[in-house]
């Protein structure tokens, strides 16, 4: 299907016209005195007389194109130390949106943003910006790509607004410091100035990239004359004591005092390192029962690894293949964190870590990144985790102004046992991953042809390789493999992985791409990164038709067509699946989504979890999104969301978000869901002892009658544009009831015999059920469930001076569950509060220090 579909659409992509070249516009940066501008927003300084200001912006949203229906003015100067940008915003006072909200956060606020490519590179940028109300947000652009942001970015610069009669003005101070340029004379630096007006829903661009193209950087206008500007970069301190109190089952007092460290290498590289450091996580991961074999994936939100992870993210192309996933460090390993009393430590203390980063004149930007964590053992003595030592290296080189890339990158670890350690028998001893990436960008960047090759290794006891090959990844104990079976005798395992995709990014209609990949059997990352599943083939093509420009009550649309095979390399297609999603935007700015997803009759491995092929049944989902206006105060959104197969399978789930943010001090959204699923087919239990159609394994399955809600509110008060409150409280309710208990009848079968049929008899015992099968006789566990989780996360954060804060932290984390399977619902609301849990109160004071 998706090889006759590719031949469909790659001559479309051939013949599909991206946007036209664009003009490119030009600032000139003015030297000011030392002193000359004070940054107080009002552009009242003498400073200001000699430099000249632009205007010419354009929107993009909601009319592409369209000139503004109010007035921008920018311009750049610069004194020894910094670079200033003041802006002239013209607009009735009434209608400025000038409430204050946190650092970083400026939705449905007036709010202007300066762009810069500071390495002229036409793929990266920084992104400094303040609100109306002098709220100030930053971020960095690892790619060629406006929305695609890492907010974790943090200089420390300075901002401030004035808001008079006929509108509101804007000056920003970015140190050089803060800034990466490489020596070059003359500087020549990419710039583009953007502002949302709320009101109106408006997005104006100084210069303006066309909904029809592609890139962002690349699409630059150009900033000249900061030539003899002193473009040094400081060494910065940030020392810091952090307090903590657990209460609860483990209770637990600590004091930490600590250091990072930010100094220049050379020209263009940055080492960051930290001296005993604070890995403390401000905001709590929402709760969640997973019942599949697929691992949870929690986003990073430890200060450290967050600050240019990007750098080291890099190297697939498959959003679900990670060579290094930050959570991997400090976590007691899968292995043995199922085991763990209750109680026992859920993470191991990091002794120090330290990256270096850098980028040459020549375009090379390379980093590295080592980390160390303890031994890790119960109040007991039961081992949970070695003395284990993390490292990745990344090398990106790029190849030419339309930002083409080749980049190599490496990681490791490498775990320490004791001497007759019962963890060498669970962990490998070494686990080491290579690979090489690609990303070429066509005509005027138009086109884009990716791909990445990659192998792995990983070595330790017979014991723990054989852990590794019945892993969900690779389930090589199968028994009706034809080849590639489990070794037990092995003491390593190796692999590859390969994958290549053309996409059509740019045109006025026409998009859409098509990639393979293939990965062998003993291709393995899950100890330093993530891979869901090894041995496959996969191909895919996609087409999309769109309208940015439609006249009457739309304002745009856009349709794309996704259809796409999967292999394993015994060649039973695992997967096949047919996507329909558009998107249409209104001329009022509403829009709505729609997601149609078909999958035909397959064969998984994956299903009875290391047992034989299972069909998998026909299938249908789909989705409709609705939400309103961005431009709204209240904004307001919902989603519906349904699933049924050829066996009777019914999932429907219901699911809103609802914000609002004042013209004042606080913002509050909620984003409830409730979810009521009847699968047909849940894996509950394998038992020996079962037929030898089976291979001597029952493989038993039930239908799971589950119901889920979840509750997630945030609220947001700030007292200042750098005191700010905010409040994150999560509770979640889920229920399952089993019934219809049966196994598999025959390997590729739908079928199960079910107990209570056939011969087969099924009687309540204790705490589940005895099943009799002729002469065999066994016992399965009642699988019916409920769990109730509250997690909820109270922080007062205070930039007290530049770049120094004071965290106030106050975290609550309560589950419980037990097998009763009721419904999820009001019922259980009260049992939110009763379960058992825990209370972290935390204090940190960090002190920024800057060096010459």
């Amino acid at each position: 299907m998706p090889l006759r579909f590719a031949r469909i659409a790659v001559p479309i992509f051939l013949v599909s016209a991206p946007a036209g070249a664009r003009e490119t516009r030009q600032l000139t940066a003015v030297r000011v005195g030392p002193g000359a501008i004070q940054v107080d927003g009002s552009l009242d300084d003498p400073g200001w007389a000699g430099v000249a200001f632009t205007a010419g912006f354009l929107q993009k949203r909601p009319v592409d194109g369209a000139a503004p229906s109010q007035p921008t003015e920018v311009a750049v100067a610069f004194d020894d130390t910094a670079v200033i940008v003041g802006v002239r915003l013209t607009q009735r006072p009434e209608t400025i949106r000038a409430g204050l909200t946190r650092r970083d956060t400026f939705k449905d606020r007036d709010a202007i943003a300066v762009s810069l490519d500071t390495y002229g590179d036409h793929r990266t940028a920084y992104t400094f910006g303040v609100t109306a109300g002098g709220t100030r947000f930053d971020h960095y652009h690892a790619g060629d790509d406006e929305t695609d942001i890492d907010p974790s970015f943090d200089p420390v610069w300075e901002a401030a607004t004035a808001r008079g009669p006929t509108g509101w003005t804007a000056e920003l101070r970015i140190p050089f410091s803060q800034l990466v340029a490489l020596p070059e004379v003359p500087q020549r630096w990419g710039i583009n100035v953007t502002r949302w007006i709320a009101a109106t829903g408006e997005q104006v661009y100084w210069q303006l990239i066309p909904s029809d193209a592609t890139g962002w950087s690349s699409g630059f206008g150009s900033l000249v004359g900061i030539d003899g500007a002193l473009l040094h970069r400081r060494l910065e301190l940030l020392p810091f004591v952090a307090i903590d109190a657990t209460l609860g089952a483990r209770r637990a007092v600590g004091v930490r005092l600590g250091a990072d460290l930010k100094a220049p290498v050379g020209r263009s590289a940055t080492l960051q390192a930290t001296v005993l450091p604070d890995f403390g996580q401000v905001e709590a991961d929402p709760a969640v029962l997973n019942l599949t074999t697929i691992e949870t994936i929690f986003d990073e939100k430890r200060p450290f690894f967050v600050d240019s992870r990007r750098m080291f993210e890099g190297g697939s192309i498959d959003a679900d293949t990670r060579y290094f996933y930050t959570r991997r460090i400090g976590a007691i390993p899968r292995q043995t964190a199922g085991g763990a009393p209750e109680g026992a430590p859920t993470t191991a203390a990091i002794l120090g870590a330290g990256k270096l980063f850098g980028r040459t004149l020549s375009g090379l930007s390379a980093g590295a990144l080592v980390a160390v964590s303890d031994r890790t053992e119960t109040a007991d003595h039961t081992p949970l985790a070695p003395l284990t030592a993390f490292g990745i290296a990344r090398a990106q080189q790029q190849l030419d102004r339309r930002g083409s890339t080749i980049g190599v990158i490496a990681t490791g670890v490498e775990r320490r046992f004791a001497p007759d350690d019962p963890l060498a028998k669970l962990l490998p001893r070494a686990a080491f991953a290579g690979g090489a990436d690609w990303n070429l960008r066509l005509g005027d960047g138009g086109g884009d042809l990716s791909g990445d090759v990659a192998a792995s290794r990983v070595a330790g006891s017979h014991d723990a390789i054989t852990l590794v090959q019945q892993a969900p990844a690779h389930y090589l104990q199968r028994p009706d493999r034809s080849s590639g079976s489990l070794d037990p005798t092995r003491t390593s395992l190796a692999g590859l992985r390969g994958a290549i995709r053309f996409e059509q990014l740019a045109g006025a209609h026409w998009l859409g791409w098509v990639e393979a990949s293939a990965i062998s059997r003993g291709f393995e990352l899950n100890d330093a990164g993530i891979l869901q599943v090894a041995d496959r083939l996969h191909a895919e093509a996609a087409l999309t038709y769109r309208d940015n420009h439609v006249a009457g009550a739309l304002r745009r649309y856009q349709l794309s067509l996704i259809g796409g095979e999967q292999w394993n390399l015994e060649r039973t297609r695992v997967n096949a699946r047919l996507v329909l999603n558009t998107t249409t935007v209104w001329r009022n700015d509403w829009q709505v989504d729609t997601h149609a997803h078909y999958e035909p009759r397959a064969v998984s491995d994956q299903l009875t979890r290391g047992g034989p092929l299972m069909a998998t049944p026909g299938m249908f989902d789909g989705s409709v999104n609705v939400r309103n206006s961005p431009a709204s105060h209240l904004r307001h959104g919902g989603q519906l969301f349904g699933v049924a197969d050829e066996l009777g399978r019914r999932t429907l789930e219901l699911s809103a978000t609802v914000a609002y943010n004042s013209d004042g001090h606080w913002t509050v959204s909620a984003q409830p869901d409730l979810e009521v699923d009847a699968h047909q087919r849940q894996y509950v239990a394998t038992i020996a002892g079962g037929p030898a159609a089976t291979f001597g394994q029952r493989y038993v399955f039930a239908e799971l009658r589950r119901n889920t809600a979840s509750l997630p509110v945030r609220f947001g008060y700030a007292f200042t544009a750098n005191l700010t409150f905010d409040l994150y409280a999560a509770p979640y309710l889920t229920s399952g009831r089993y019934a219809g208990l049966g196994e598999l009848a025959a390997p590729r079968s739908l079928q199960l015999r079910r107990y209570g049929e056939g011969g087969l008899a099924i009687a309540a015992a204790g705490d589940g059920y005895d099943v009799v099968d002729g002469a065999a006789r066994f016992h399965l566990a009642n699988p019916d469930f409920d769990q109730v989780a509250f997690r909820s996360t109270a922080v007062v954060r205070w930039e007290w001076a530049p770049g120094s804060t004071l965290f106030v932290v106050w975290q609550q984390d309560r589950q419980g569950g037990s097998p009763m399977g009721g419904v999820a619902g009001p019922g259980l609301l009260g049992d939110l509060f009763s379960v058992p849990g825990s209370h972290t109160f935390a204090v940190k004071l960090a002190y920024w220090s800057p060096w010459l």
